[in-house]
């Protein structure tokens, strides 16, 4: 009936409007029960997470470095091997020097393998000492030593070679003693217990002695671009070519159909060849006729030191041709004109460049004199900021939070900023050492003459800012 179904009607109708109530309850304690935005807690990178996006981001470069390598070399499908096999850019490399390039591998470091034992016989003064005396000729180990370098090396010496093994191995490390005990040694010839002023008291027992730990040392130049971060080469063996990136792939932005305009990387090479530097100094009779290991390391100390400061100063200076070329000729530098005295600005403007180039990394520094520091030293970094530009003493500091050092090598009081390790310092296997105890026989001194052969050359010219102008004014 039409009243029965009225009923039914106005039933479902409460239901509905019951139901709806229900409904926007529970709404209501859900929205209740919804955490607030201010009570989301999101949670940390772990340690590990980091790490091991780290690990894929440098994988993933690497990743693309190998491809565009195969590329180059017309050897995708090695390196998608090399890819897939999880191997490195490195052994890719390796690869296509040894098997596709076919090149020779640099030797470095061709140690005779001399003994603990015979790095403790060998010595430079019995071999300048068999020299120096007419018609002699060396025996023994250094002999042996000289004439198994010169077949490593594939030279012949005009006296004798000193080996790898001995060159790069300290005095103290081969007799197994300590700097400070060598030291000792040295200071203990200056000691005489007896009274030799006193005739009665021990100087009739006192002769006179050469005292080897007095010797008065000539002030020399301080070598200081090893210590800045220079990447050192020992020990080569022929031509050394390390390959440069000279240019990049370029990418593009295209729409859906664009066509990628296809580029590649260019190579060059960075050649090193030998460059022969030659140092000479004389001894007397009675120093080289000394057999005591303080005067062996006089000696050993004496020779490198005069290589090492001559090469120092071809890799901030050379000019090229018949020796290395160094940083100040090197085209490409990047320059700051000081104009007049040195501010924080100017300071700042051998950073931005390095930088600008994205060369800013590695061993980054400051190169000057003692001069331009002490000058550095008394100007104010800013107006009103106690400060000094050069913060630190006259041999080294800080300048604008980067580090700084000087010497006397720096011509003109030039200051040089850069990433040292893009600076390399090569040397080739062997010392040449020639005895001549004619020349100066009358002045009874033996002439030395030692030959290193070296080389030295800039990565990345971009990498260095030189003044124009002294940093001293």
């Amino acid at each position: 009936s039409i009243e029965g179904n009225k009923a039914v009607l106005a039933g479902d109708a409460k239901e509905v409007v019951r139901k709806s109530e229900y409904i926007a309850v529970d709404t209501a304690k859900a929205a209740e029960s919804q955490p607030s935005k201010k009570s989301i807690t999101v949670m940390d990178k772990t340690p590990e997470q980091l790490a091991a996006e780290n690990l894929k981001t440098v994988r993933d470069a690497e990743i693309a470095e190998m491809k565009a390598v195969g590329s180059h070399f017309k050897c995708v499908d090695t390196a998608e091997d090399f890819i897939h096999l999880g191997k490195s850019l490195n052994d890719l490399r390796t690869h296509i020097a040894e098997n596709v390039v076919k090149a020779k591998p640099v030797i470095t470091k061709p140690d005779l393998g001399l003994s603990k034992k015979e790095l403790k016989t060998y010595s430079i003064l019995k071999a300048i000492r068999e020299l120096s005396v007419e018609g002699g000729a060396l025996s023994g180990l250094e002999k042996e030593a000289s004439d198994a370098t010169a077949t490593a090396i594939k030279k012949t010496p005009k006296g004798f070679f000193i080996p790898f093994d001995v060159t790069g191995m300290s005095l103290a490390e081969a007799n197994d003693m300590g700097t400070q005990a060598i030291k000792s040694l040295v200071d203990a010839l200056a000691v005489k217990n007896l009274n030799q002023t006193t005739f009665a008291s021990g100087g009739a027992l006192v002769g006179t002695n050469l005292l080897t730990g007095s010797i008065i040392e000539l002030l020399r130049n301080k070598p200081l671009v090893a210590q800045m971060g220079a990447m050192t080469l020992t020990g080569l063996v022929g031509n050394v070519a390390i390959p440069q990136i000279n240019g990049g792939a370029t990418a593009y932005w295209l729409n859906e159909q664009g066509s990628v305009t296809e580029s590649d990387q260019t190579f060059g090479q960075l050649g090193l060849t030998p460059k022969r530097l030659v140092g000479d100094t004389a001894y007397t009779k009675e120093l080289i006729n000394q057999t005591d290991l303080s005067v062996e390391a006089l000696v050993r100390n004496d020779l490198t030191t005069v290589l090492a400061i001559a090469k120092d100063l071809a890799a901030l200076n050379g000019a090229g041709g018949s020796q290395p070329l160094g940083i100040l000729n090197t085209t490409g530098i990047g320059t700051v004109t000081f104009g007049a005295a040195a501010t924080r600005a100017k300071a700042i403007a051998f950073q931005s460049a390095v930088a600008t180039a994205n060369a800013s990394r590695g061993s980054l520094a400051y190169m000057t004199t003692p001069a331009a520091a002490a000058k550095w030293m008394n100007i104010a970094e800013a107006a009103n900021y106690p400060k000094w530009l050069w913060d630190g003493n006259v041999d080294t500091g800080t300048v604008v939070g980067r580090r700084a050092e000087t010497t006397n090598q720096v011509p003109g009081d030039k200051v040089i900023y850069g990433n040292w390790n893009d600076l390399i310092l090569a040397d080739w296997a062997g010392i040449d050492v020639v005895v001549d105890p004619y020349t100066l026989k009358k002045q009874g001194l033996v002439e030395i003459t030692i030959t290193l052969w070296t080389d030295i050359g800039v990565r990345h010219a971009v990498s260095f800012v030189v003044s124009t102008d002294s940093g001293a004014q």
